[in-house]
């Protein structure tokens, strides 16, 4: 099992899984699932060409809006 990013807050940590695909299934979301079990998380997040989408307690962030965001920092 893997995920593709973990990022450790003060509050809690936050599992990330990438997926390039417009078509999120739930079986995609198999090891994210598990990693929220384990460590009692809350939400999990996929980021894909998808739009944005809820899945249970997984959020989709759209890749567009991820690189949207970083092409206005610079």
């Amino acid at each position: 099992m893997e995920v593709d990013f973990v990022i450790n807050t003060q509050k809690e940590i936050v599992f990330i899984e990438v997926k390039f695909t417009e078509n999120i299934q739930k079986s995609n979301l198999r090891s994210l699932k598990i990693f929220m079990e384990d460590y009692k998380c809350q939400v999990g997040y996929i980021t894909s060409l998808h739009d944005y989408k809820k899945i249970d307690s997984i959020i989709n962030i759209p890749v567009y809006f991820i690189e949207k965001g970083m092409a206005d920092e610079v």
